[in-house]
């Protein structure tokens, strides 16, 4: 490849010095050259595919999908995280797990992270372990909501935790019905009286 001057503008203020023209030499190579662009365009049609797979469940699903950090800061929110909580996902990102629910929650959560990262350490590795568990999470408008969390660790390339993928899904209605069911049975043991 070499470079050649081409127009040389000496009064315009636009441009200093000359603009250069890049020259390649393909000699007898054009049928690799084809093949490459040929492959590209194929990696680059893959890589739209996919993102649209991937667009299209992220915002739709209602579960809220999240990924943290190593240090238990969202990495990732799904879209569905508006209609659970009330925040755009851009509020959550950068945040501390501990900030998104209440205090009586996060002890929970921070146990059962402590008691993986302590499984971790003896060897116990599974990549496909996850552990469901129930937190109150906190909404933009102050109010609460009850949700069902299935977290797992991710990995890095020497299989150490890297940070948490995680499903969060709106149990709102089942802790309703569970508490209307312990007043009813309340009010059945009370009637025997």
């Amino acid at each position: 490849m070499c470079l050649t001057p081409i127009n040389p503008r000496e009064n315009d203020s636009r441009c200093s010095g000359s603009e250069m023209k890049a020259t390649i030499s393909l000699k007898g190579e054009p049928k690799k050259l084809e093949e490459k662009m040929a492959e590209m365009a194929r990696m680059n049609r893959a890589l739209y595919e996919s993102e649209q797979k991937y667009r299209l469940l992220a915002e739709n699903v209602h579960d809220v999908l999240f990924v943290l950090d190593e240090d238990l800061r969202y990495k990732y929110v799904s879209p569905s995280v508006r209609f659970l909580r009330g925040y755009e996902p851009e509020e959550i990102e950068g945040g501390s797990a501990s900030e998104s629910m209440t205090a009586s929650s996060w002890l929970s959560a921070s146990k059962i992270f402590a008691e993986e990262m302590a499984r971790d350490k003896t060897g116990d590795r599974d990549a496909r372990r996850s552990r469901t568990f129930e937190l109150e999470m906190l909404c933009k408008g102050g109010d609460t909501v009850w949700v069902e969390v299935r977290v797992s660790l991710l990995r890095n390339d020497q299989n150490e935790p890297a940070g948490v993928l995680g499903v969060t899904r709106d149990i709102s209605e089942r802790k309703k019905a569970e508490e209307n069911a312990k007043l009813n049975k309340k009010d059945e043991n009370y009637a025997r009286l």
